[in-house]
């Protein structure tokens, strides 16, 4: 059994995740241990997402084909993640409908030896 974070008794888990045993050891917990803010996206990160946009409404205009299942592209899957310069190189742009997409990233491995994921 999980304990308190506020008055150290041990509890009985409802919710997932929980960490407080009652409502009033929640407001207290909270008092003390506010919530972190989520970081903003840099300045450069704003700029490559605005350049993506574009560069994705052209890409699916010239790649009107899903690649994997040959339906209507409606999404672009980045087979090498969307990490710094990558969400704009691309040379790891993959036209694909959204079923696919969903495919992809549920299965994983199979994608990988297709070439669909890195």
């Amino acid at each position: 059994m999980p304990r308190c974070k506020h008055c150290k008794e041990k509890f009985e888990q409802i919710r997932f995740l929980q960490k407080t045993c009652s409502d009033y050891c929640e407001k207290e917990y909270r008092k003390t241990n506010p919530k972190k803010p989520i970081n903003k996206k840099s300045d450069k990160r704003k700029l490559q997402e605005s350049i993506y946009k574009k560069i994705r409404v052209d890409f699916l205009k010239e790649n009107s084909k899903c690649e994997a299942c040959g339906k209507k592209a409606t999404e672009v899957h980045h087979k090498n993640k969307r990490n710094n310069e990558r969400l704009n190189d691309v040379n790891f742009f993959m036209a694909i409908c959204s079923n696919c997409h969903r495919w992809i990233h549920d299965n994983s491995n199979e994608a990988r030896i297709k070439g669909w994921l890195k």
